[in-house]
């Protein structure tokens, strides 16, 4: 084992273990609607279109002719309170769609709640200002994508991540829980799971990762 990689499997062994907060999401009444009627945009019979389907509808919208339809969720509330109930706290709120990360920055300025996002269409310099003034105080809340900034940061003063929504990749949630969770944390870095059901196979799927990646 090499003296650097040595270190830092050292380090991590000294830092407080994450907590993992499974909240599950029922669905709202007008999302239930969409699941009875299923068939008013057309049936979705492949699997893969299936799967795409209700991960977009469990965040609040489809995709409709060519047009976003949106549809209320729980999903927003349960991360804007968890957002109220840390108001003093860094927090990263990951996403996979850039539909998702509208809705959800909608939502926080509606609660005049300061955030910033780093999308794909981000540039560079610009993704290190924004990094900058979140690491300066500057903001409490950013939303982000695993696959954006998930791999390289150091963000130890991040203590609360929340996944709104979760790829099947395991390294990629490893990566982005170890931008927090690493020398220089001084808490437990908590991390909440909000999920509907249509969530449940994919975090299970990722927790099996984790576990056996741990034994």
């Amino acid at each position: 084992v090499s003296q650097s990689r040595y270190n830092s499997q050292n380090n991590i062994k000294t830092l407080p273990t994450p907590e993992y907060h499974t909240i599950n999401i029922d669905w709202s009444e007008e999302q239930k609607q969409f699941i009875k009627q299923k068939t008013l945009y057309g049936e979705v019979s492949d699997a893969l279109d299936k799967k795409i389907y209700y991960l977009k509808l469990s965040k609040g919208f489809l995709d409709v002719g060519g047009k976003k339809q949106y549809i209320k969720t729980n999903k927003t509330q349960t991360i804007i309170d968890i957002i109220k109930n840390n108001p003093t706290k860094k927090i990263i709120v990951w996403v996979t769609y850039n539909e998702e990360e509208r809705i959800i920055m909608r939502a926080l300025t509606t609660n005049n709640i300061k955030a910033k996002a780093i999308s794909g269409i981000t540039d560079e310099e610009e993704r290190l200002e924004i990094i900058n003034q979140f690491k300066d105080n500057g903001f409490n809340i950013l939303i982000s994508k695993s696959s954006l900034v998930g791999f390289g940061l150091n963000m130890p003063f991040v203590t609360i991540h929340i996944y709104s929504g979760l790829s099947d990749s395991y390294e990629q949630f490893y990566q982005s829980v170890k931008r927090s969770y690493r020398y220089g944390a001084t808490e437990s870095l908590q991390v909440y799971l909000p999920i509907t059901i249509a969530e449940k196979k994919i975090l299970d799927n990722v927790l099996r990762k984790k576990e056996q990646q741990l034994s």
